[in-house]
This record gives structure tokens, sequence and C-alpha cells, in this order.
């Protein structure tokens, strides 16, 4: 399942729509990844911690679907903690090493 989400990220999406407003994108987001953000916003997807695209995956779902998901509300930063926790945890266990620079990038965005 998390394959998924790094395939949306990475390969479906264009870089440019990582960081431009765009309300379609948002509500695409929104549909599609809701409940999957829901179940790691309660800590359900903690299997996904068993290897580095795993944790990559949770940690896009909790940092970037956020902002998506709550644009322009205080909500978009309520699951910052536990992305930052998380993206401690993958350093931890070196997973930061097993990505690529790109994708390693979005593995750090927790920590600014």
């Amino acid at each position: 399942m998390y394959e998924e989400i790094i395939a949306f990220w990475f390969e479906e999406l264009d870089p440019m729509q990582w960081w431009q407003k765009d309300q379609d994108l948002d509500l695409m987001i929104q549909r599609r990844f809701n409940s999957l953000h829901q179940q790691a916003k309660a800590g359900e997807l903690f299997k996904w911690r068993e290897n580095a695209l795993g944790s990559l995956a949770e940690i896009i779902i909790l940092d970037q679907f956020s902002r998506h998901i709550y644009r322009d509300k205080p909500e978009s930063f309520t699951c910052d903690p536990l992305a930052l926790a998380l993206a401690q945890f993958a350093i931890s266990k070196g997973f930061d090493h097993k990505l690529p620079h790109l994708q390693r990038s979005f593995l750090y965005l927790p920590f600014m």
C-alpha cells in the first residue's frame, strides 16, 4: 500500500506540484488519500516503518498530505510532531541512506 504513496508523489506528480498551491490537487489528495491520512494520524500504519520506503510514505502522508488536505487551516500542522518523530526513527534505522537523494529530502523535511 505504501508503494501507492511513493508512486503518486514521485511519479504521478510533477515536482513543481509539490510546492504550488493548487486547489484541484488538494482536493484530489483529500479524496484519494484521506482514509490513509486518518490511519497514519492514528498510528495504524506502523507496519510501514519496517523499511525505508514505507517510512518515507508515512512521513509524506503526515507532513505533505496534511498541507494539502487542510490547506490554510491550523490542522495542516497538527501532524508535524508525529512526522518529525517518524523521521528521527527512520534516520536512526539508517533508512535515509537507503533512499535516492530526492526521496531522502522528503524524509528530512519534518526537521524544517
